[in-house]
């Protein structure tokens, strides 16, 4: 009988030795996948926030655009002093454009604005973000977004309208006892309209006929109205 119990205890401590390994074999994969995993889920998360940032600071620079827009046709249209400097109306709309409320969105979601750009006559801005923070592997997500004001602004053309002048005060033909009578000056030259067409905006003026300024005769209160920022990839 002891012969037998010593026979079946070496025999019952050698099954425990391979579950143990077991368990250490388990634990130790599941050690290597968290190491392997980790980085791979905090690249997923940060490319998810860079494309959150660009994608706010895209739509926050075409909505600042937007909301600047009557207030850069009003002051370019002060300072022409022809129908000629119109052509150029949009011209403080440069490429840089909107590009400090872009910067600002950026920051406010841990990122910084690595390229900017607003393109008027194809109504878009493409801003490219990175992410300000290292992941365990040293890389820094970055990210594009493009977005759309709704309104193209560009090439420009204009456009001779007639505008409708009240008609002179006949002179009264001279009489013989008004033969020293100076003749009447002539009158003004007569007001003269043009159009300016920017791709999908159109402003009408009314050009003095004196001066050759122009003045602008289009309501510009419903303008932000057809503003409407959206991504556009």
């Amino acid at each position: 009988m002891s012969l037998i119990r010593r026979r079946i205890g070496p025999d019952r401590d050698s099954g425990q030795l391979p579950t143990v390994l077991i368990i250490l074999v388990f634990f130790g994969m599941l050690i290597v996948l968290f190491w392997i995993m980790l980085p791979i889920g905090e690249a997923t998360d940060q490319k998810a926030g860079s494309q959150a940032a660009a994608d706010a600071a895209a739509l926050a620079a075409a909505q600042q655009i937007g909301d600047d827009l009557p207030d850069v046709i009003t002051t370019a249209v002060a300072g022409a002093t022809d129908t000629g400097r119109l052509l150029d109306l949009f011209s403080e709309l440069a490429g840089g454009y909107g590009r400090e409320a872009a910067i600002d969105f950026a920051n406010r979601n841990g990122s910084s604005v690595t390229a900017y750009n607003y393109a008027r006559a194809v109504d878009q801005v493409e801003v490219t973000v990175q992410e300000r923070r290292a992941t365990v592997n040293g890389d820094h997500a970055a990210s594009r977004a493009r977005a759309a004001l709704g309104l193209r602004l560009g090439p420009c053309s204009l456009t001779a309208d007639p505008v409708v002048t009240p008609s002179p005060t006949p002179t009264p033909s001279p009489t013989p006892d008004d033969d020293d009578t100076p003749p009447p000056p002539p009158p003004p030259p007569a007001d003269t309209g043009t159009t300016l067409r920017c791709g999908d905006l159109v402003l009408r003026f009314r050009v003095d006929g004196s001066s050759g300024r122009p003045r602008l005769i289009t309501d510009l209160g419903d303008l932000k109205d057809r503003i409407e920022p959206k991504l556009i990839g």
